[in-house]
């Protein structure tokens, strides 16, 4: 979403700029989080949160307590970063970088595509929703949780476009 918007900005250069800065912004983000790693996670080769401490609370908690529970408010902090990272109508209009984003049905648990031209900020939280971590995402009266369940990479909608080879899939 980032890379198409940036794209569409501004070429290549623009692409390498909006990613640049969203995943700057992410890490900033991210750096005021109870999430941290400790001195032995840093001393890791592995560099992971392992032994974080509220990582390994919010971990455990999570076997024992629904996202609706947790987050009765339904904060997302990735739903700002997304809404300011892109312009999803410059996104809808582009046609330089085709983007299929898959989200699951909750009541179905079947898949669904969302193409290039219907795109927004609900689609991309929807495609990202973990459901033990994040309630899941209201799009048009349909529940979705991250598309990995029913369809990760979103391959099928490129293979049956073959008259378009430059179409490509990003989740």
């Amino acid at each position: 979403m980032v890379l198409a918007d940036g794209f569409a900005a501004g070429g290549r250069k623009g692409a390498k700029k909006a990613l640049r800065n969203f995943w700057r912004k992410l890490s900033q983000d991210a750096s005021n989080t109870l999430f941290q790693p400790s001195l032995i996670d840093r001393m890791s080769s592995r560099q992971g949160l392992d032994n974080s401490p509220g990582y390994v609370f919010m971990e455990a908690l999570a076997y024992f307590a629904s996202p609706y529970q947790l987050n009765p408010f339904n904060y997302n902090p990735l739903k700002k970063l997304i809404e300011e990272s892109v312009d999803f109508e410059r996104v809808r209009t582009q046609d330089a970088i085709k983007l299929f984003l898959s989200a699951t049905n909750v009541r179905t648990a079947k898949v669904k595509v969302f193409s290039g031209k219907e795109l927004r900020s609900e689609h991309v939280l929807a495609s990202t929703c973990l459901p033990l971590l994040m309630q899941a995402v209201e799009v048009d009266g349909e529940h979705y949780w991250d598309g990995g369940y029913a369809g990760n990479p979103t391959i099928f909608p490129v293979v049956y476009d073959a008259s378009r080879p430059t179409s490509c899939s990003f989740t």
